[in-house]
Formats: C-alpha cells, structure tokens, sequence
C-alpha cells in the first residue's frame, strides 16, 4: 500500500488537493479519485476547438449543436453508447476508466492477507466499484454496502451531452475551485455504472450479504435504474439481500 502511495506522490498528474488513503487514515480525511475516457489525440484537438470557440455551446447544454461540430460526431457518441467492449469505442477512445476497477482489485490484493472478514463499502461511483469487487471476488469479501451506487447518470439529455463533450478534455469546476476535473470523469463513471448493472451478477445474491441503500434525494444517479438493479438482485436472491 505504501508502494502504491509513493507511486501516486510521484505522478507527473497529481493534484495537490486529491490523494489516496487506505484502511488507517485518519477518522473524517477525505478520498478522492479520478478516471478519464478521452478522444483519440488525433480526432480531440479539432473538435475540442471548434467546441471552444462556439458562443451558444459555451452557455447552452445541447446535444444537437455538439453534433455538429464534427461528420464523425454522431458515430463518436454512438460508439460511446455501445459499451466499452465495443470495437467502435476502442477505435475513438482512449479510456482509463477501468482504473476505477483495477485500483480497487489492486487494493483488495493488498489487503487480503489481514485477518478477519473483508467487507466492501462505497458510495455513488465508489458503491458501484464495491458492487463490483463483491461480484467478482466473492470468495473474498463476505459482505457488501452500496449506497446510492451510480449505475447510470441521471437525465439522458443530460447524460447524451456529458457522453458528447465529455471526451473533448473540457474542465468543470465542483465544489472545491483548486479541483478541476474533466467532463470526461463523467463519461467514465457511466460506463463503469453501465458495466456493472449489466454484468452476470448471479455470485452477489447467491455469495454475498449484500446492503443496497438508496436515496430519493438523487441529483447524478438514474433511480430507475438502480431499482431495476435492486429488483434484479432479489428475483435470484435466497434472502442474502437487503
């Protein structure tokens, strides 16, 4: 784990603001994490210009206008809502969503030798990765927590026109002004939301105590689809579900 810190200190991307911890932080610190899906170098540039130049699409959040920024834009988007297996999306994309994922293996992998039951717990994108470690280890993690897991972004105007520009390496300032991020951390909790809740996840209900938690209170998260996914857990759930 240490290792792995010293890795984060050292890369040439690190924001001052953001840095990992693992199990021994200290009680209220905070975590935070990013993963990107951007356009190829080739095809970004061009389009990410034409995007910045344009008046109406610097204050209206409209897909059709984005579509014409490029021919290839409508193939763009429809290979971003094919998947990440796509052969379409690894022709336009470079993506480092899945890090969400690998990261989170990486960390279970450090960890797996402490005594005791290992129990996976997140919130939003983190609730989705926990989903996904359970799922996919669950030999490993005996019991799962998710609350509020972001499986797919609220609003499809609003997801189409993330999908559209986020790739474009446009920034978004949040809540904290010295955290900028791209819109393009959005694409990539899409996808890994949609990779989940479309995964075979027969070993959740069947292996794992599994605690799904959910908010009416939602202004990322799509809840039709996360009471689709909660549904579907209970129809091949043998009590292990909450």
């Amino acid at each position: 784990m240490d290792k792995f810190l010293q890795s984060v200190d050292s890369n040439p991307h690190r924001r001052d603001a953001a840095e990992p911890c693992y199990s021994l932080h200290e009680p209220g610190e905070l975590v935070y994490g990013t993963a990107l899906v951007d356009l190829k170098p080739e095809l970004k540039e061009k389009i990410r210009q034409n995007f910045l130049k344009d008046p109406v699409l610097a204050k209206e959040l409209y897909t059709s206008p984005v579509r014409s920024l490029s021919p290839e834009m409508s193939d763009i988007i429809a290979a971003l809502d094919q998947g990440d297996r796509s052969q379409d999306f690894q022709r336009f994309f470079d993506s480092s969503h899945l890090d969400y994922f690998t990261e989170a293996e990486q960390r279970l992998e450090d960890v797996h030798a402490l005594p005791g039951p290992i129990f996976a717990i997140g919130i939003s994108m983190g609730g989705a990765t926990a989903l996904h470690l359970a799922n996919t280890y669950p030999d490993t993690i005996s019991k799962v927590v998710a609350y509020a897991p972001l499986l797919k972004t609220m609003d499809d105007s609003r997801r189409e026109f993330a999908l559209a520009i986020g790739p474009l390496d446009v920034k978004e300032t949040g809540w904290e002004p010295s955290l900028q991020f791209t819109v393009g951390c959005l694409v990539a909790i899409d996808l890994c939301g949609t990779r989940v809740s479309q995964s075979n996840i027969d070993n959740l209900p069947k292996k794992v105590t599994t605690l799904l938690l959910f908010t009416a209170n939602e202004d990322s998260a799509d809840l039709p689809t996360q009471e689709k996914f909660a549904q579907r857990l209970k129809s091949i759930s043998s009590g292990r579900m909450l």
